[in-house]
């Protein structure tokens, strides 16, 4: 293996690596340098934190104006009508029974013998 064979070289390219990922410290939000686990931890989580909270960017009211509007209020009613008993037992019935249509497992055979006892 050339691993063996070049040992002092991988373990001085290791040492590089090592030193070259050390983190001594961070500036926090002040600029101010802290050094030491819990003051680094506190900066990693506060700063994280400050990512994941949500402002008023990313809320839905403040970018929808800025969108195209492709759906049609035609085509928005049917897709919010009321779905019928007797659609879904044609959609059921009419796929494969050997299939999944999701990552459940569940077969289309489940879903048709439970529509067919229960609903129908």
């Amino acid at each position: 293996m050339e691993g063996d064979r070049n040992r002092r070289f991988f373990h001085a390219m290791a040492m590089v690596r090592r030193r070259r990922n050390l983190l001594l410290g961070l500036n926090d939000s002040d600029r101010i340098w802290h050094e030491g686990g819990e003051e680094v931890e506190r900066i990693v989580l506060d700063y994280v934190e400050g990512i994941f909270q949500a402002n008023d960017a990313c809320r839905p009211e403040s970018v929808t104006p800025m969108v195209d509007r492709r759906v049609t209020n035609e085509v928005n009613s049917q897709l919010t009508r009321v779905i019928t008993s007797e659609e879904v037992k044609r959609t059921v019935f009419d796929m494969p029974i050997d299939k999944s249509p999701g990552p459940d497992g569940m077969t289309i055979h489940f879903f048709s013998v439970f529509l067919a006892y229960y609903f129908f």
